[in-house]
């Protein structure tokens, strides 16, 4: 699991060019004939990788209609089975990055997803799992969830179903519009999982769960990945028990990969698993993985932070990201034209 570097367009023309100069150059020709094959092979690998691995990211940059760049040149594979939590500060991307996995954004790089387009041949086993879901009016009104699970073929799977509803504490009676906020999420939840997918993407839907049904939810993502080869990618800002549920991170920073960790092999995670006893990393903020989390991201802001005040002092009035000038349009309009669907 690894970032991708295959052979770039560019490489592809200048051997185009190499070739016609080798015609009338005797020998030259076939060393570019062998650095033709070595090309295809390469792309062959590639091509092979895309199709092994969950997902498949190479050079994706992405920005809303001509804007400034939201994802810049982000590569990743994802291998099946693996776990992987994407953290980064508000606004570095996180979730544009898993809607596009989810296909819900036509992009010009590959984005390749359990072996097919992302966008233009979205796979079946791809669930994808957002926050505004429960801030949609229709799962607001006077709804009986078990005609919502109904609704999502819950019957086709009863084992499945029953065990959900029990994990979750969900009650089929709920009506939609009487139930708190914490109670719409696990519905959501359950509805989402009923199906049993080989890729699931998350974008901060546990935000509304108390601790001990969120323990039990990552328990159960976890077994699913180790008895089925499921994937999880995880995007969220609440680091609590998970400690050791975690495969890979991938820090973003202004719409770039700054880390991609195996955290098999970190040794910064190491040194501070070191330093704290097995007995205390449940302590809250004694997780070795909380604690090297939180030194990037301070790390992060302080930059960011250093970088304002240069150009407060330079004059320079910094342009709001695109991110940051929807949400000014929400402040602004509310919710009336958000596409809670898309």
């Amino acid at each position: 699991m690894a970032a991708s570097t295959g052979a770039s367009d560019m490489e592809v023309v200048m051997a185009g060019g190499n070739a016609s100069q080798g015609a009338g150059n005797g020998g030259a020709g076939d060393g570019v004939e062998a650095m033709a094959m070595e090309m295809t092979d390469a792309k062959a690998a590639e091509s092979s990788l895309a199709m092994d691995a969950a997902v498949h990211v190479e050079e994706l940059s992405y920005d809303y209609g001509g804007e400034k760049e939201v994802l810049f040149d982000v590569s990743l594979d994802f291998a099946p089975g693996t776990r992987t939590l994407l953290v980064g500060l508000n606004g570095t991307g996180k979730t544009t990055l898993l809607r596009i996995l989810a296909g819900k954004h036509l992009v010009k790089h590959p984005v390749v997803v359990l072996g097919k387009d992302a966008y233009r041949a979205t796979p079946r086993g791809l669930t994808f799992l957002g926050a505004e879901w429960a801030h949609n009016p229709v799962v607001r009104k006077d709804v009986v969830v078990a005609d919502l699970i109904v609704s999502m073929g819950g019957n086709t799977y009863p084992d499945r179903r029953d065990e959900l509803l029990a994990l979750l504490g969900v009650e089929p009676t709920w009506r939609m519009h009487k139930v708190s906020d914490g109670q719409r999420r696990r519905v959501q939840l359950l509805l989402g999982l009923l199906k049993p997918w080989t890729l699931l993407l998350l974008d901060e839907v546990t935000v509304d769960l108390d601790v001990l049904v969120r323990h039990d939810l990552m328990a159960w993502l976890r077994h699913q990945t180790e008895t089925r080869g499921a994937t999880v990618v995880y995007a969220t800002h609440i680091f609590d028990g998970l400690g050791d549920w975690a495969t890979h991170v991938v820090h973003l920073c202004n719409g770039a990969v700054r880390r991609f960790v195996d955290l098999g092999e970190c040794e910064e995670l190491e040194t501070l698993a070191r330093a704290v006893p097995v007995s205390g990393r449940r302590s809250f903020g004694a997780s070795p993985l909380l604690q090297l989390i939180e030194a990037w991201l301070s790390t992060e802001l302080a930059e960011k932070k250093a970088a304002a005040a240069a150009a407060a002092a330079s004059g320079v009035v910094a342009e709001p990201t695109p991110l940051q000038a929807k949400a000014e349009d929400v402040n602004r309009y509310g919710d009336k034209f958000y596409n809670y669907w898309g």
